[in-house]
Parts: structure tokens; sequence; C-alpha cells
């Protein structure tokens, strides 16, 4: 995940009123595991293009 897409990742939770500590464990999710095998890429990912 970009710089970008975290900071937009925040916002958009912030947003939804999700508790700092919530969002910090979602991060941490999101960058340390890693995307199955045959799970479908985002479209416009950094690891699409």
């Amino acid at each position: 995940m970009t710089d970008k897409e975290l900071v937009n990742l925040i916002d958009v939770l912030r947003e939804k009123d999700i508790p700092g500590d919530e969002i910090i464990r979602i991060i941490r999710y999101i960058e340390t595991h890693e995307p199955r095998e045959n799970e479908p890429q985002i479209k416009g990912s950094s690891e699409n293009n």
C-alpha cells in the first residue's frame, strides 16, 4: 500500500467514525497479510501496473 493509499484509507475510516485504535488494527492487518493467490487484484493497484 502506498503512502497516498494509506492516507486515503485513514480519511475514509475517520469519516465513518472508526476509532483510531481500530484504524491501526486494520492497517496492521493489511500490511502484514499476504494476498491470497486466487484473490482478485484491485484494478489500478501498483502491483498490476
